[in-house]
C-alpha cells in the first residue's frame, strides 16, 4: 500500500486487519468522523477566539496557553500516530485543542486584517473542495512519483521552516517566511499548492485503507489524518492572505 504523506498516516500496518466477522473500515465511516471532528474543531476555535478578543489579549499571558496547547497538540497527534488504536478516544481531544489553537492565531490575525479568517475559511473550503472533486473524477491521482514528489517538498518545507525558526531565535529573520515581497508570496503560494496537493495522498490513503479491510478504530485514524491535513491547508492559506494583506498596506 503507497503511504500518504501526511505524517499522520506514515505508520499504517497493513498487516493489522480486522478480525474475522468484526467490523472494517469505510470510505464513507471516515469522511462522517472527518465531519465530526470538523465540527468539534470549529466549536473550540470559536470559544476559544473569545479569548483573543478579551482583555487578556492585549497582555503577555495570552502567550502561555498557546505554548501549551502547541505541545499538547504536538505530543497527542505523535501518540495518535504511533498507536491508531487510540485515534477514537484522543482525536476529539485533539480536535478540541487544536481548534483551541486555530481560535487563538485566528483571532489574532482578525485583529490586524480585518476579515480575513472568513476569506481564509472559505477559500480552505473552497480548495478541498477542488482537490477532493479532482481526486475523485480521476483527475489527480496518487501515483508513485506523484507522491515521493510531494512528500519530498513537505520534508523540504518542515527543514526550512524549522531553520527559520532557529535563526528567528538570534533575530534573524527570513523574508520567504516572515516578509510580504514578491518572494515571499510566491513562496506562500507554493507552499499552498503542496498542502492541497499532499490532500491526495491522504484520500489515496484512506480508498486503500478501506479496501484492505482494515479494523473500525481506522476510521478514526483516517479522520484525525485528514484533519490534520485540512488545518495545515488553513493555516497557510490565512498566512498567504495576511501577507497580501499587509503588502496591500504598504
Amino acid at each position: 500500500m503507497e503511504k500518504s504523506g501526511n505524517p499522520a498516516f506514515s505508520r499504517l500496518n497493513v498487516t493489522d486487519k480486522a478480525a474475522a466477522g468484526g467490523k472494517t473500515m469505510t470510505e464513507a465511516g471516515t469522511y462522517v468522523k472527518t465531519l465530526l471532528l470538523f465540527v468539534v474543531v470549529i466549536i473550540a476555535a470559536a470559544l476559544s477566539w473569545q479569548y483573543v478578543s478579551s482583555a487578556a489579549a492585549g497582555s503577555a499571558i495570552r502567550w502561555l496557553p498557546l505554548w501549551i496547547v502547541s505541545l499538547s497538540t504536538f505530543f497527542l497527534g505523535l501518540t495518535i500516530s504511533f498507536n491508531p488504536k487510540l485515534a477514537r478516544p484522543l482525536s476529539l481531544v485533539y480536535a478540541v485543542l487544536q481548534g483551541g489553537l486555530l481560535g487563538i492565531i485566528s483571532g489574532m490575525f482578525a485583529t490586524v486584517y480585518e476579515g480575513i479568517v472568513g476569506q481564509a475559511v472559505f477559500t480552505t473550503l473552497a480548495v478541498f473542495s477542488a482537490v477532493f472533486l479532482g481526486y475523485s473524477l480521476g483527475f489527480l491521482k496518487a501515483s508513485g512519483k506523484f507522491a515521493r514528489i510531494i512528500i519530498t517538498a513537505m520534508l523540504g518545507l518542515v527543514m526550512f521552516e524549522l531553520l527559520s525558526w532557529v535563526f528567528s531565535l538570534f533575530s534573524q529573520s527570513t523574508p520567504l517566511v516572515f516578509g510580504y515581497s514578491n518572494y515571499a508570496i510566491i513562496f506562500g503560494v507554493a507552499i499552498v499548492i503542496v498542502a492541497a496537493l499532499s490532500l491526495v495522498l491522504d484520500f489515496d490513503f484512506i480508498a486503500r485503507a478501506s479496501k484492505e479491510k482494515l479494523p473500525k478504530y481506522y476510521e478514526w485514524y483516517g479522520a484525525y489524518g485528514l484533519m490534520v491535513g485540512l488545518i495545515w491547508l488553513y493555516l497557510e492559506i490565512l498566512r498567504l492572505l495576511a501577507r497580501m494583506a499587509a503588502r496591500s498596506q504598504r
